[in-house]
C-alpha cells in the first residue's frame, strides 16, 4: 500500500509472571500479509545479580474461543546470565476486531541453579492483551483522516496519561495502538490512525501539554472507542 513504511514505534508492556528474579515484557504486531495473524514477542530479563537461569521456554496454554493458537511456544534461551535479556515469538490468529481486552493463559518454564541438574520450575500467569492488539497501521493521508474525524457517525472517547519517563510519548502511543502517525506537530500534537481487520477505523488526536497527554479517540464502533480509552489510561509512559 501507499503512504511509505510505518515507522518502528515500539511499546513493551510489563507482565508480572511470578518467577522470582525474572522480568517479562511483551509487544504485539498484526501481520499485513497473513489474515488476522498476530505475532506476540516476549522479552525475558534476568534481574538477579548472581543467578543464571537455564532452558527458558514460554508458551501460551489457553486463549478465548475466538483466538486460535498457531505456534504457541518458543525457546527463549538455553542460558540467561545475570542482567541479560532474550526474546522469543509466538503466533496466534485473532478476531477481526476487539471490544475489550482478551486474557490468555501462559507458562514460563525455566531452570535455576548452577549444578549439573538445575532445579526446574514453571510459572503460570495471565497476559491481558489490550483492545489495541488487533489494530494495524494501515495507510491514511491527512484529508482521509480529517474525513473520518469529521464524520458525525463516529463514536468518541478520551483518555489522559501522565508522562513519567517516556522521551517520545507520541511514538510510545503509536507503538501501543499499532497506529500510523499521519501528521505530527513537533512536540505538541499528533494525528494517529489505525484500523481493525474488520475495516473499523480508529483515529487518535494526541495533544501534549507539560507532563500529560490527552488523547481524543474517534472510532467506527462506540465499544472500541471506550475500550481503547480505558487501555490508554492504564498505559505507563
Amino acid at each position: 500500500g501507499g503512504g511509505g513504511k510505518a515507522p518502528k514505534n515500539e511499546y513493551w508492556t510489563s507482565v508480572s509472571c511470578g518467577a522470582k528474579g525474572l522480568r517479562m515484557e511483551f509487544k504485539s504486531l498484526v501481520s499485513t500479509s497473513k489474515k488476522q495473524q498476530l505475532k506476540l514477542a516476549v522479552r525475558i530479563r534476568n534481574k538477579s545479580s548472581k543467578d543464571t537461569f537455564s532452558n527458558l521456554e514460554f508458551s501460551i496454554t489457553g486463549a478465548p474461543s475466538e483466538w486460535k493458537l498457531k505456534s504457541a511456544n518458543t525457546q527463549i534461551a538455553a542460558s540467561l546470565a545475570p542482567g541479560a535479556s532474550e526474546e522469543g515469538v509466538v503466533s496466534l490468529v485473532g478476531p477481526a476486531s476487539m471490544g475489550g481486552p482478551a486474557s490468555i493463559t501462559c507458562a514460563l518454564k525455566y531452570g535455576k541453579g548452577s549444578g549439573l541438574v538445575p532445579e526446574e520450575a514453571t510459572a503460570n500467569f495471565d497476559i491481558a492483551l489490550p483492545t489495541t492488539t488487533m489494530l494495524m497501521p494501515n495507510p491514511m493521508d491527512m484529508s482521509g483522516f480529517a474525513g473520518i474525524c469529521g464524520n458525525g457517525m463516529m463514536a468518541g472517547a478520551s483518555a489522559r496519561i501522565k508522562v513519567k519517563s517516556a522521551s517520545d510519548p507520541v511514538g510510545a502511543i503509536a507503538g501501543f495502538t499499532h497506529a500510523r502517525i499521519v501528521e505530527r506537530e513537533s512536540k505538541k500534537a499528533a494525528s494517529l490512525y489505525a484500523q481493525f481487520p474488520s475495516g473499523d477505523h480508529v483515529a487518535l488526536l494526541v495533544k501534549l501539554k507539560d507532563k500529560s497527554v490527552t488523547i481524543d479517540i474517534k472510532a467506527s464502533v462506540a465499544a472500541h472507542a471506550r475500550a481503547i480509552a480505558a487501555d490508554l489510561t492504564n498505559m505507563a509512559l
